[in-house]
């Protein structure tokens, strides 16, 4: 047996599929890198430190957005070639097969992540553990709201793209297609993708400010219970890309609270102060770091349950993500 290509498929096998993905995406980084301001690429230790730091200032918004565009940049141009000249497979078969319900999944995504947020904060000023300290709705204030809206709306998007399409849509597929093998079938091979990419999602984030046992296994869980299930349930990413997206945009643009320990601007439509005990709200790392958390983890996987079951028909697995490509449905 060849160990890096299947012949009969005629192309690289997963392990080694991934690892060119991964080369591509640094490469990709560092490249890219390259055109960020001089400002911004000229900044000591000391001052990129205190961005990571839980006491530390909010990232500048044009240093974040600098970042995260190049990131998306080199999140889909590293997976278009992986895909295409690597996978034998075209993009959009990664999830990204654009229509009505696809759309329909985003939008769902937008909403709900929205709601479990504010429900959250409900939940935390009805126990008395969160404040609103200020209102930034002001006409005043409305110029620089509306570049804050615009801004955070570019960033938070462009995060949720990039890493649901890399994470799921890449390496969750090649994972699974990997595990598929004769002693397995195709929805065990999946789950089981699952759960290491999800594992992969939460360790990526453990160089962030806050992190911690708790924060390790919500981050697991919303990629496990939400993300990784909506992408295993459909075969799209539209609702785990909506759901990224807003998610992190009313944490950090509409009450101001770190997302996943890093606190995204200086500036919030409703800024809130917490006072609750850092076990249930998170405390520097923001609620994905506390147990109230983990209640919303646990809502979000109800919700796309039930949405999955009304638009699908059924709850089951989408077992042609753990097929070679050209399995999936037109």
């Amino acid at each position: 047996m060849n160990v890096f290509v299947n012949q009969a498929e005629g192309r690289l096998r997963a392990p080694w599929r991934l690892l060119t993905h991964a080369a591509l995406f640094l490469l990709l980084m560092t490249l890219l890198s390259s055109m960020m301001p001089a400002d911004f690429r000229e900044l000591d230790r000391a001052e990129l430190r205190s961005f990571t730091s839980v006491d530390g200032p909010s990232m500048p918004i044009g240093m974040l957005m600098w970042w995260v565009l190049i990131s998306l940049a080199a999140a889909l141009l590293s997976t278009w070639i992986a895909a295409v000249y690597v996978d034998r497979r075209p993009l959009h078969a990664l999830g990204l097969r654009i229509g009505g319900r696809w759309w329909a999944d985003f939008g769902f995504g937008l909403v709900l992540g929205v709601a479990l947020i504010t429900g959250l904060v409900a939940l935390q000023i009805g126990l008395g553990w969160m404040e609103i300290t200020a209102r930034g709705g002001s006409d005043a204030n409305a110029p620089r709201l509306l570049r804050e809206l615009v801004n955070a709306s570019i960033v938070f998007l462009s995060v949720g793209i990039y890493e649901e399409v890399v994470i799921r849509g890449y390496q969750m597929t090649n994972l699974a297609e990997g595990l598929n093998f004769r002693r397995w079938n195709a929805p065990t091979a999946l789950m089981a993708a699952l759960l290491l990419s999800s594992v992969v999602f939460s360790l990526l984030h453990a160089v962030n400010p806050g992190y911690s046992a708790l924060a390790l296994v919500n981050l697991a869980l919303i990629s496990i219970l939400a993300l990784g299930l909506s992408y295993a349930l459909t075969g799209r990413l539209g609702l785990s890309i909506g759901l990224h997206t807003s998610w992190n945009f009313t944490l950090a643009f509409i009450f101001g609270l770190p997302v996943s320990g890093v606190r995204l601007g200086e500036h919030a439509a409703l800024p809130t102060t917490v006072t609750g005990p850092e076990l249930w709200t998170g405390g520097g790392f923001g609620p994905e770091g506390g147990g109230l958390g983990t209640v919303a983890i646990l809502a979000a996987c109800a919700a796309l349950l039930l949405w999955t079951r009304w638009r699908e028909g059924d709850v089951a697995i989408r077992e042609h993500i753990a097929e070679p490509p050209g399995s999936e449905p037109a």
